[in-house]
């Protein structure tokens, strides 16, 4: 099953000043065993809804968070806050753990930060913040054990023309998700002003955008128009997307930033099975796959796979008659394939 994680830009203005309040969200962890106290409702900051409620720590202990990158505009200066903290009918939410391996946080440039992450004590409140003038990104992370512990931040943009969308067209919609091996982009507008047409970008570090297609506009409108594009071979990881609006005149303006993380799907395929001597593991990334094998009662057994052709070879020789599963991870992804060995 692919993962993947959607990272979205809330833009709200202030009239009237040279401040602008910019991106906002929340990031958490999740799994196995992660804690959620009964009554502990954090939908409003983005976070778990407790019920039914979890005890305990994540099983996989300290979890990291899924970074938030802020990109910051040329002209434009943000200041980026993140918080963890108790909240409000949550009594486990704070930091826990003195340590830079336990539940920490922090705000930083990206790449080339060097703060250390603010750590705690017990259910304690940590506060991080950091200021950039663009071009640049800003970079939120965090680690957590418990699904309540959760990390909110915010943006504030200092004089900065370019922090929100602008366009002469009101955009009541723009999301970039992934599906199966592409990213699907779709945007939806309310009216239109010589609107010729739109170039959807896509940038790796957030900062420098390449044309990855392009779809007429309505001109002028005054009714809902929605519009879709693919991209047919998405960038492996965290890549950005942005909407580049053309008018017939050759004025352009630009859409906020969608931030997708996209992780390839692993779709493995095993034969011969039943097997008698070698055993064939094919499938994207396979060779940086982690391979483990147990019999019918679950236990382990010993094998040595080796990279052949970028395929995973197993010799099953020494293996008796019987049922295997062979337990095949990456990406945090895991499939299990049953195996038959019949000499």
């Amino acid at each position: 099953m692919k993962t993947y994680y959607l990272i979205s830009l809330l833009f709200f203005l202030f009239f009237g000043g040279i401040f602008a309040q910019c991106p906002s969200g929340s990031m958490g962890v999740s799994g196995a065993g992660c804690g959620c106290l009964s009554g502990c409702n954090l939908t409003a900051f983005g976070g778990p809804n407790c019920s039914p409620a979890v005890s305990g720590n994540c099983s996989a202990g300290y979890v990291n968070m899924v970074p938030a990158d802020i990109v910051v505009p040329a002209g434009c200066t943000f200041t980026v806050s993140a918080t963890m903290a108790p909240r409000a009918g949550c009594s486990a939410s704070g930091a826990d753990g003195s340590c830079q391996t336990c539940d920490v946080l922090k705000v930083d440039v990206t790449p080339g930060g060097v703060k250390a992450n603010q750590q705690g004590g017990s259910n304690a409140t940590l506060v991080d913040s950091y200021t950039l003038t663009g071009p640049g990104v800003i970079r939120v992370t965090g680690r957590a054990n418990r699904a309540d512990e959760i990390v909110t931040y915010s943006v504030t943009a200092t004089t900065c023309p370019n922090c929100f969308s602008n366009l002469p067209i009101e955009l009541v919609d723009f999301e970039a998700l992934p599906q199966k091996s592409t990213v699907h982009l779709t945007w939806m507008t309310a009216t239109e002003l010589n609107n010729d047409y739109f170039t959807v970008e896509r940038s790796r570090n957030g900062i420098d955008f390449e044309a990855i297609g392009y779809m007429d506009g309505a001109g002028t409108s005054s009714s809902l128009v929605r519009y879709s594009l693919v991209d047919a071979n998405p960038l492996e990881g965290l890549s950005y997307y942005r909407l580049k609006q053309t008018d017939f005149d050759g004025t352009t303006d630009y859409s906020d930033v969608k931030a997708v993380l996209f992780q390839e799907e692993l779709d493995v395929e095993l034969y011969p099975n039943p097997a008698n001597g070698i055993c064939t593991l094919i499938g994207k990334h396979i060779q940086d796959a982690e391979v483990s094998l147990s019999d019918a009662l679950g236990n382990a057994i010993n094998i040595a796979p080796f990279v052949e052709n970028e395929q995973l070879v197993i010799d099953t020789k020494a293996l008796t008659n019987g049922m295997y599963f062979l337990r095949i991870g990456y990406n945090n992804e895991q499939q299990i394939k049953p195996l038959i060995v019949q000499h």
